[in-house]
């Protein structure tokens, strides 16, 4: 019996079948997703406050207006309807980027807080796949936390509602989802610019500042337009869902068509990420 030995090019072989290598090297391996996610898991200070100021907090708004109910149904309305459900929407919104900061601020820093980035990178780890990883395990850990709090306060405004109007399903869904849009924006800024800076506290303090200080005092300005509607917070809000009615809303007109707000969205979502990966990638160990 005589066997037939084929030699087979590298460069051809190569071009038909990437390295495993290679794609290890691009992309994050499962079990360094999960060890990210449990990085975040365990930071317990963190987790209450995700947890304390999502659902905590609705939790604690619908007891006291259940109450304040039972004591004076006259003075005051039931505890849930649609306008307990527009007001509280909002509230989550801002409560939810808030979390959304510190998670991203958490997920792109800690592994220099910790002291492990060396130590990670001299096993030979793909630098992209430690940034790369983060980003599935931080939302991994935002996004359920944000929507348990949402269904408890879609749950309750219906349950609640009484005499008053209910939220429509349709609203409901829309409304959820723009929640989490934004919440995932600001995940990514926070993400990205961590990675670049190195500090989590500093991360926190300057998007905080631009989210809670700087939007609010350009969503009343009457001018500027062009350069105002840029900032994330007044893009999203340009797209929140119409049954949700505002106090005080955005002052001036904006031409910001849907095809011009997406762009945007992703340019403020793709930008501080590649920015943040460039920079882990070329980080000294």
């Amino acid at each position: 019996m005589t066997a037939t030995l084929t030699t087979v090019d590298p460069t051809t072989a190569s071009a038909i079948s990437p390295s495993p290598r290679l794609l290890l090297r691009l992309f994050p391996d499962p079990r360094l997703i999960r060890a990210e996610v449990l990085k975040l898991r365990r930071r317990r200070g963190l987790m209450a406050a995700a947890v304390g100021l999502s659902s905590g907090v609705v939790i604690v708004v619908f007891l006291i207006r259940v109450i304040m109910h039972a004591v004076s149904p006259v003075q005051y309305g039931p505890a849930g309807g649609l306008n307990t459900f527009a007001s509280m929407c909002f509230v989550l919104a801002e409560l939810g980027v808030i979390i959304a900061i510190m998670i991203g601020a958490s997920a792109g820093s800690s592994d220099l807080s910790a002291g492990v980035f060396r130590s990670l990178v001299v096993t030979g780890r793909s630098r992209w796949a430690l940034f790369g990883a983060r980003v599935p395990a931080g939302l991994a850990v935002l996004v359920p936390v944000v929507a348990v709090a949402f269904a408890l306060m879609s749950v309750a405004s219906v349950a609640l509602a009484g005499s008053q109007p209910d939220p429509s399903v349709g609203l409901m869904i829309r409304s959820g989802l723009w929640v989490e849009l934004e919440v995932v924006v600001l995940f990514a800024v926070g993400l990205g610019l961590a990675s670049v800076i190195g500090s989590r506290s500093t991360t926190v303090g300057i998007l905080l500042a631009v989210q809670l200080v700087l939007t609010p005092i350009a969503q009343r300005m009457s001018g500027f337009n062009d350069i105002r509607q840029l900032l994330p917070g007044i893009v999203l809000q340009q797209i929140e869902p119409a049954g949700l009615a505002r106090v005080g809303g955005l002052q001036g007109s904006f031409t910001m068509t849907v095809t011009s707000i997406a762009v945007l969205l992703a340019l403020w979502v793709a930008v501080p990420m590649a920015v943040g990966a460039w920079r882990t990638a070329r980080r000294d160990a």
